[in-house]
């Protein structure tokens, strides 16, 4: 006949159950599947950079730089970006030089997505962006960009769209980063109507001949107001996974059960 020790085996088990009372819990503080950003700051000029945190969990950092389009041909400089309160369909992140503090005609805000991309999983993980203040009066459109080079609009557009697409003057950019292998920026930026009788336009609709008078265009301006990605799954809490590494290995590391022989 065989007795088992109470004490080793009680301990085993109570290891068990406890262990699965922690991961429940690490489980429990894992954060949303989605990575969410409102731009939210304080109102008015945020120099050239700006770094913010997502409003999910674990917090990730995402880096948004403003540029402003000089010349259609040649280059473009850094330029402040402003963050802009107000309603609804007027709140975002937009540039403090553009029409309205937003981002004008040509001018665009390109978001660093290096953290983004590392925290996110194999596959294709969907992306929301939403634009603001797009309006039918000033004509405003908008065209969203993928690139690898820093301070260079992208010519891989990945969402477009205008007031058409717009309900309260908000309009919404659906598209998919595809990990591995996505590229590192987003380009958001503001592509408008254009007037005039002059045939010269780039592939950005803007008129390359700028001392034809007879080219002329409509600036329109929107704000960047929201991105939010979907990872697929909850993303663990730094602080979760050392719960569960330390919880697995103290489970190992239980002594083994030992026999008594009548």
């Amino acid at each position: 006949m065989r007795n088992y020790l109470y004490s080793t085996t009680s301990l085993k088990v109570a290891s068990i159950v406890g262990g699965a009372a922690l991961l429940a819990a690490a489980v429990g503080q894992a954060s949303a599947s989605t990575i969410s950003f409102d731009f939210a700051g304080t109102t008015g000029n945020l120099g050239n950079v700006a770094t913010f945190n997502s409003t999910t969990t674990p917090t990730i950092q995402i880096t948004a730089t403003g540029f402003n389009k000089q010349s259609t041909q040649y280059y473009t400089n850094e330029t402040a970006l402003y963050y802009k309160s107000g309603s609804a369909a007027e709140t975002g992140l937009g540039l403090a030089n553009g029409p309205d503090h937003e981002i004008g005609h040509g001018q665009f805000i390109q978001l660093n997505m290096a953290n983004v991309l590392a925290a996110l999983p194999d596959g294709n993980n969907p992306v929301t962006i939403t634009i603001g203040s797009v309006q039918q009066s000033s004509g405003d459109a908008y065209a969203i960009y993928s690139s690898n080079t820093a301070g260079k609009l992208g010519s891989d557009k990945v969402a477009s769209g205008n007031w058409n697409n717009a309900t309260g003057d908000i309009a919404t950019a659906s598209f998919s980063l595809t990990q591995p292998g996505a590229n590192t920026y987003l380009d958001i930026t503001e592509t408008g109507f254009i007037q005039g009788d002059d045939d010269n336009w780039d592939n950005n609709n803007n008129c390359w001949d700028w001392q034809d008078q007879n080219c002329s265009t409509i600036s329109g301006s929107v704000l960047l107001s929201t991105v939010s990605i979907n990872t697929g799954s909850p993303l663990p809490e730094p602080a979760s996974l050392a719960m569960m590494g330390a919880m697995g290995l103290g489970i190992l590391l239980l002594p083994r059960k030992k026999t008594l022989r009548a």
